[in-house]
């Protein structure tokens, strides 16, 4: 703490706000009516309270449980309390004074003119600020809870709105980091209003004014965007070490989150054991140069500078640099508002992916540094336009289903939408017969009504790959990962059928772990998964039913258990 006495003003109390800076507030405004600006005090009532004001001013000063900032936050919100007093001619040190502040904050919740939780909030740092003072909070304050907790989770981007930010950071990051590095000194001296960097690109050229102190925050969002940490993390972060292993080359650093007072690990490397787009490793070595070559004695990663002085990068200098991105790029979200970079926001982005991705909440909650709890409740909402499409698809899908109140409605139903029969296996066999041939069963439980046609034929022009072959029209068609896709397939409504083609979708999902990453998987599989999974939704659910509990004993013999499908 940084806590000093001033000589001019003995009750001014000097709080550090952030990597290196300090931010101070004067108890002098609390002697006066309505807690007025420094400026404003010659114009004020005195309020006859010198007392209370140096007591306050101790017992802030005095109090090591709170960090700097969340005393801030408190002054803050106790200058909101003692100013509403004044206005009710009341004591803020009274019961009374509780009584009317709560009834004053539920007519505002009731009027919607203040959110539920930042009414909570206030009662909160009130209830602790008057316990700092030694006052009977138990007795004052309502034994019950006044305002029901509600969820406040973090919106994430969709994925225009990710492509927007990221390609718009990367550029600004890469061409700033060059022109640095080009002629450091040029930078690093010029005024905060002298050009001397700029953006350009195939619709623009735009003039960049403190170009170190905007390189910086945009690899602060980048590294945001990589790493999934948050604020505070990333502007104590110190240089990270590099580090070179079985799994590649990586590049790590320790970090103490100071609310929950516990170390963190930030790390990039290369992707082969997370979802780690594989330029962020070029962005790390990129930005580990540009950081040592502005200050090569300073174990600090980020940095902003102003005429020579270098710092350490602070949350004031990414509310300009946001302004500015807006202003220069006017960036807009799917809604059409204002599209801002936010480390939480990216945050929540990487982490409700990879929930969404491999449905492991525990492995996210390591990487966040929080509990599965907290996950559960701050970073799976996702994003509020791609939810809003998915429900519209399940609407439709219930839909779909509530009008086919009969097999029959649900057989047409599936024709219409999936282009695919769905048929009795007597029923398929009479009417697909002709002349000798008959229709075939595929090895997926599926029926292909022209098994020696002209999708045949191309399947036989594939697997000629022998010049002595002279003759392969006995062949029929077995390409069975395009069966979905292809107009000849029928589905065969007979519980074995079914069977098979339930067993053919858990290999297919067994071979999840085959592949090298979930993005390989979903290239390969998805489209198919999604199609055999219409399909099955549109069987006869006894037949389905039936062939469920079949699955449940035993895999089909053509797809056994722990079958290889990489291919």
């Amino acid at each position: 703490m940084s806590n000093q006495n001033n000589a001019s003003r003995p009750l001014r109390l000097i709080l550090k706000m952030g990597i290196s800076k300090s931010a101070y507030f004067d108890f002098e405004r609390f002697r006066y009516f309505g807690v007025p600006k420094l400026q404003d005090i010659s114009k004020a009532k005195f309020a006859d309270r010198d007392y209370l004001a140096g007591k306050w001013f101790r017992a802030f000063s005095d109090n090591n449980e709170y960090s700097d900032q969340t005393k801030s936050g408190y002054i803050q919100d106790f200058a909101k309390y003692v100013r509403f007093c004044d206005l009710n001619n009341v004591a803020p040190e009274s019961a009374i004074a509780i009584e009317i502040w709560e009834r004053h904050l539920i007519k505002q919740v009731q009027a919607h003119s203040m959110a539920v939780n930042s009414a909570r909030k206030l009662i909160s740092a009130t209830k602790c600020i008057l316990e700092l003072f030694d006052c009977p909070v138990f007795d004052w304050f309502s034994k019950y809870p006044i305002f029901r907790s509600e969820a406040n989770p973090t919106n994430s981007y969709s994925d225009t709105e990710l492509a927007k930010l990221v390609r718009c950071l990367r550029v600004l990051h890469h061409q700033l980091g060059n022109q640095i590095r080009e002629n450091p000194l040029l930078h690093l001296n010029a005024a905060p209003n002298t050009c001397t960097a700029h953006y350009s690109d195939p619709s623009r050229r735009l003039d960049v004014c403190g170009a170190v102190t905007k390189y910086f925050c945009a690899s602060f969002f980048l590294m945001a965007y990589y790493t999934w940490a948050n604020t505070t993390c990333l502007l104590n972060m110190k240089k990270p070490k590099r580090r070179e292993g079985s799994t590649g080359i990586w590049y790590e650093q320790s970090v103490l989150k100071n609310r929950a007072n516990k170390f963190v690990t930030i790390a990039i490397g290369e992707n082969h054991a997370t979802q780690i787009p594989k330029h962020a490793l070029r962005f790390m070595e990129d930005l580990l140069e540009i950081s040592s070559l502005i200050k090569p004695d300073d174990d600090h990663l980020l940095f902003q500078c102003r005429q020579g002085l270098i710092s350490t990068l602070e949350t004031s200098h990414l509310r300009t640099f946001n302004n500015w991105l807006y202003k220069s790029f006017g960036l807009n979200d799917d809604f059409g508002k204002q599209l801002r970079p936010e480390a939480k926001r990216f945050r929540a982005t990487g982490s409700s992916k990879y929930i969404a991705l491999t449905n492991n909440v525990t492995e996210v909650s390591l990487i966040l540094g929080n509990t599965p709890n907290t996950v559960h409740r701050h970073y799976t909402r996702g994003n509020e336009p791609q939810n809003n499409m998915q429900l519209q698809a399940v609407a439709h899908t219930l839909e779909s289903a509530v009008r086919c109140g009969e097999i029959q409605n649900a057989k047409e139903q599936a024709r219409s939408i999936l282009k695919v029969e769905v048929l009795p296996y007597e029923a398929f066999v009479q009417k697909y017969s002709v002349a000798n041939q008959r229709p075939e069963r595929s090895p997926i439980g599926t029926g292909c009504a022209d098994p020696f046609g002209s999708k045949a034929d191309k399947y036989r022009r594939k697997v000629n790959f022998s010049p002595k072959m002279l003759d392969v029209s006995h062949l029929a068609c077995a390409d069975i990962l395009n069966c979905f896709f292809c107009t000849n397939q029928v589905v065969i409504e007979e519980i074995d059928d079914i069977w098979c083609l339930l067993s053919f979708k858990c290999s297919l999902e067994e071979s999840r772990g085959d592949h090298l990453n979930q993005s390989q998987f979903k290239n390969n599989f998805e489209e198919i998964l999604h199609r055999v999974n219409q399909v099955i939704f549109r069987i006869d659910p006894k037949i389905r039913r039936q062939a469920e509990r079949k699955l449940k004993d035993s895999r089909h013999p053509l797809w056994p258990e722990e079958l290889n499908l990489f291919i």
